[in-house]
């Protein structure tokens, strides 16, 4: 019998799948910043900075969203700021301090300036969804033209999605605006434990409200 003539190893396909596996990785790895960066960025569907008849304040982090919101109101952006949020922080509960979201992000806007009277709350709000309902119900009985949603950045696209559900039929304008953290830097946020939460959580809640929404 004539010997089969062996195959060169580089012709071998165990060899040429590996060598295309380690090609891809070398790739990645060359590209993990920008790519890691566009994970991120796809979560801030931000809007252009205008003037607006309010401003509504989420419940959830109140020291990045109402600095924020001082800021813009300090620019002028509107003269009248909106807190939202029903929740109690678990931390404030544990020190016997029972403050509600929207009476934290209030406090703090008054303590960096904002005038007291041109602040208001909305109370009974405890997710996304309900504030969307909440906002909407005070514009259509405020007549409110235009409003800016402030919120954390990485929170922006599913905010989006669920406040433009909740306004479909209203004549309100919205923006959406986005809080820059105090804990993690969002152009280098998988280099931060808090970043790496933040964006997996993001993510989750987004593939949550696709299939039950």
């Amino acid at each position: 019998m004539s010997e089969q003539p062996k195959i060169p190893l580089w012709k071998r396909k165990w060899v040429r799948r590996s060598a295309v596996a380690v090609l891809l990785l070398i790739v990645l790895f060359a590209l993990r910043v920008p790519l890691l960066r566009g994970v991120g960025h796809f979560l801030i569907s931000e809007d252009p900075v205008s003037t607006v008849d309010v401003v509504f304040v989420l419940g959830g982090n109140s020291l990045d969203r109402g600095s924020e919101a001082a800021r813009l109101w300090h620019d002028q952006v509107s003269q009248k700021v909106v807190c939202s949020g029903g929740n109690q922080p678990s931390v404030l509960e544990a020190v016997g301090i029972p403050m509600y979201e929207h009476e934290i992000t209030r406090q703090l806007l008054i303590n960096k300036g904002v005038d007291s009277t041109r602040v208001d709350v909305l109370t009974t709000a405890t997710s996304t969804r309900e504030e969307a309902a909440e906002i909407e119900q005070y514009c259509r009985e405020h007549g409110v033209q235009s409003a800016m949603i402030v919120s954390s950045k990485f929170h922006l696209r599913r905010v989006r999605g669920v406040f433009e559900e909740a306004f479909e039929d209203s004549d309100t304008q919205l923006q959406f605006h986005g809080a820059p953290s105090t804990d993690y830097d969002e152009e280098l946020w998988w280099q931060s434990e808090a970043g790496l939460i933040m964006v997996n959580n993001e993510y989750v809640k987004l593939f949550y409200y696709w299939l039950k929404y």
